[in-house]
């Protein structure tokens, strides 16, 4: 990855452990309860799993901003400049 960029994910279009802007190909930067994490999500039979070295089992589940008591504050995708050109 050469010259990574950036692409916010807006997280209103979430719908609890959904997220129609999430897949499991690539790497995010999550901002979560005030940290910054790095990582990938899985997909799980409630909806997807932020694996990111968080916590005890390493993961977060994605919680949309205003259910289940979210700690999500950011959400961006991290791409390579050059597959986009």
């Amino acid at each position: 990855m050469s010259n990574p960029r950036l692409v916010a994910i807006d997280l209103s279009k979430g719908d609890g452990h959904q997220h129609p802007d999430i897949t499991a190909v690539g790497q995010y930067l999550a901002l979560i309860g005030g940290s910054y994490h790095c990582g990938r999500f899985v997909r799980v039979w409630f909806g997807w799993s932020f694996d990111c070295g968080f916590g005890a089992s390493g993961s977060i589940q994605f919680d949309a901003p205003g259910s289940n008591a979210s700690r999500w504050q950011g959400l961006w995708r991290i791409e390579d400049d050059a597959a986009v050109a």
